[in-house]
Formats: structure tokens, C-alpha cells, sequence
């Protein structure tokens, strides 16, 4: 049951979030297992799980479209019992952010699950727990359009795509099954990346960083007419291995760094 908040009590409502204009802040309480069986017409202000649950606390947006003008923003479980998931699922969410805390244990976890669903963020994924506390799992071929940084805990991609799509972006230091350059500006690793399927450098430039050696691993074909840059460093020994068949790139800067073609196949070289 939907309830308003009248500033002193919490009262049934009227309307289900989204229904209708003006939906402010949705918060998904302490316990409560939330489906959202229809695709509201109207965006919501925010979206936030309680903080300190005690007790298993969950939406599940499969199959629907869910619209949020501001942040998607989590609480820390208070208990092992009470984990927070959203399951995407084959759904769609659009949000301004999306943030993750920290928690208070190892089994105090946090996740975002999905199959083929699609995650679209303007701004930044940030998950200030380490991957056994905040995760984002993927079990199929969905996305995630990312307009800022797409930074910490964990992230298991299965045969997902990641774009980073914004302007100057840290991506973040993870296996990617494809991974997308796009937008504008330099999009800065944050440490070693492995792309299992294909890298696609459509705009902007993919930056190895300038504060320590980076390595980059892919396992299938490299394209896009962006700029890679592995000078940013300067004497920094970057490396990159491609693996696969066709690798081609619009401009590439290679500073001190090598490139290896690792492919037990005929490779095209750049």
C-alpha cells in the first residue's frame, strides 16, 4: 500500500507514484518487497531506500520503465537480514544518479540486478563499498549509458554493454563484456579494465591516466573513429592487448606504452 507523508504521518495515498505530475521523493521502507506492475506516466523526484533496514527490502521494476528526474539513492542494511536489491530485470530506468554507501559488514549488501534491462544515468554511479557490499550484476545482454563516473564495489557484466556517453568521465576499474567510448573529452581508466567481447572508441578519447601504469585487455575487436591516448603519463609503461580479428582506431597516441596483438588468429594491425 502507497502512503504520503504529511510531514508528521504516514497516510494512505490516493495515487500510485507517478500517476500523476508532482511525485516528489519515493522512499521504499525497512521490509518492504515492492513490484511495480505498470510503467508510470509521470517522472518521480527521487528514489531512495531507507536507511539502516532490518529486514530484507527490494523493488523489482522487470518489464516496466521507471522515470527519475533525480537521484536513485541507497541506505546501508543495519543487519545481514536486511540486504537492499532493485531488480532492473528486463526493465528500464532513467535517473539522474545512482549512489551506493558503504555498509557496516561484509553480508550488509547492496545490488542492483538485471538481465536484459537497461540502466540510463546522467550523472554518476558511485559505490563507496567494496565489491562485497555494493554490486551491480548482470545475468544477460543488457546496458548501462552512463553520463559520469562508473566507480567502485563491484560490477559483474555477463554479455552486457557499458557506454560511457558523457563528456570528461572515469571509468571505472572492471571486466566489461563490451564496452563503449562515446560523448566527448578524455574518459580516464581507473585502474586495469578487461573488455571480454569488443571495445568501441566512437568519440572522445580513452585516457590511460597519468598517475600510474594501466593495462588494457580485450578480447574481441577494437573500432571507432575516438582517439586512444597512452601519453597522458608520460614515461608510463601502459599496455594494451587485442586479441581479436579487426582492430582499427581514429587516432591513436602511444607515449611510452606497448601494444600487444595476442590472437592466435590473423589480427589487422593499426
Amino acid at each position: 500500500i502507497w502512503e504520503e507523508y504529511d510531514g508528521a504521518l504516514w497516510n494512505p495515498a490516493s495515487s500510485y507514484p507517478g500517476e500523476n505530475p508532482g511525485t516528489g521523493t519515493v522512499n521504499i521502507r525497512n521490509g518492504h518487497a515492492i513490484t511495480l506492475n505498470v510503467t508510470p506516466g509521470n517522472n518521480i523526484g527521487a528514489l531512495t531506500f531507507q536507511n539502516l533496514t532490518a529486514n530484507a527490502t527490494s523493488l523489482d521494476v522487470t518489464g516496466q520503465t521507471l522515470n527519475i528526474t533525480g537521484a536513485l539513492t541507497f541506505g546501508a542494511p543495519s543487519a545481514n537480514a536486511g540486504d537492499q536489491t532493485l531488480a532492473l530485470g528486463t526493465g528500464t530506468i532513467n535517473c539522474a544518479s545512482v549512489f551506493m554507501p558503504n555498509t557496516g559488514a561484509a553480508n550488509f549488501d547492496i545490488q542492483l540486478t538485471a538481465s536484459t534491462g537497461i540502466l540510463n544515468v546522467t550523472g554518476n554511479i558511485q559505490m563507496v563499498g567494496a565489491n562485497d557490499r555494493n554490486n551491480i550484476t548482470f545475468s544477460g545482454a543488457g546496458a548501462i549509458n552512463v553520463g559520469g563516473n562508473f566507480t567502485g564495489g563491484g560490477f559483474t557484466c555477463s554479455t552486457s554493454t557499458v557506454n560511457y556517453n558523457g563528456a570528461a568521465q572515469n571509468v571505472g576499474a572492471y571486466t566489461y563484456n563490451n564496452l563503449t567510448i562515446s560523448g566527448s573529452n578524455s574518459k580516464t581508466i581507473q585502474g586495469n579494465v578487461t573488455v571480454s567481447n569488443n571495445l568501441d572508441v566512437v568519440a572522445g578519447t580513452l585516457d590511460f591516466s597519468n598517475i600510474g601504469a594501466r593495462a588494457i585487455s580485450v578480447g574481441g575487436n577494437l573500432s571507432g573513429a575516438g582517439s586512444i591516448d597512452m601519453a597522458s603519463g608520460g614515461s608510463l609503461a601502459h599496455t594494451l592487448t587485442l586479441n581479436g580479428a579487426n582492430n582499427a582506431i581514429g587516432n591513436f597516441i602511444c607515449g611510452s606504452g606497448t601494444v600487444f596483438y595476442s590472437g592466435n588468429i590473423a589480427q589487422q594491425i593499426f
